[in-house]
């Protein structure tokens, strides 16, 4: 895969990739790292992911014991530009799976992210 335009993004984020974990990482677009990922294990389709430029730092935020497939499935990367941290967070909530549980994890999520200084 080759991203041509004078401008490339600093990020991807591919929603509903409906790929396995295995598949997935051998997908390698040129000057991009695979940062993150979500791959659904009990049922078919769906799935994330987020690859970054290769200039950028950036860690995994392991958030896979708030994902219920089908509810809430998410991904998370902390970005590191120059001693600023930025916190990337790709959400995505099936329109048949319950809305009170999806709005229950949420608020864990954004509550196990949240780090006052």
């Amino acid at each position: 895969m080759h991203v041509s335009c004078d401008l490339s993004p600093h990020i991807i984020c591919l929603l509903e990739h409906y790929l396995v974990d295995h598949k997935l990482l051998m997908i390698k677009p040129s000057n991009y790292y695979l940062a993150s990922r979500f791959s659904r294990q009990l049922y078919s389709g769906g799935g994330m992911c987020m690859s970054i430029n290769s200039y950028l730092e950036s860690n995994m935020i392991d958030l896979l014991q708030y994902c219920i497939e089908k509810v809430i499935e998410e991904c998370a990367v902390q970005i590191n530009i120059v001693n600023h941290f930025i916190i990337l967070l790709c959400i995505y909530r099936s329109p048949s799976g319950n809305f009170g549980e999806f709005a229950v994890q949420l608020d864990l999520i954004l509550k196990y992210l949240y780090k006052p200084k």
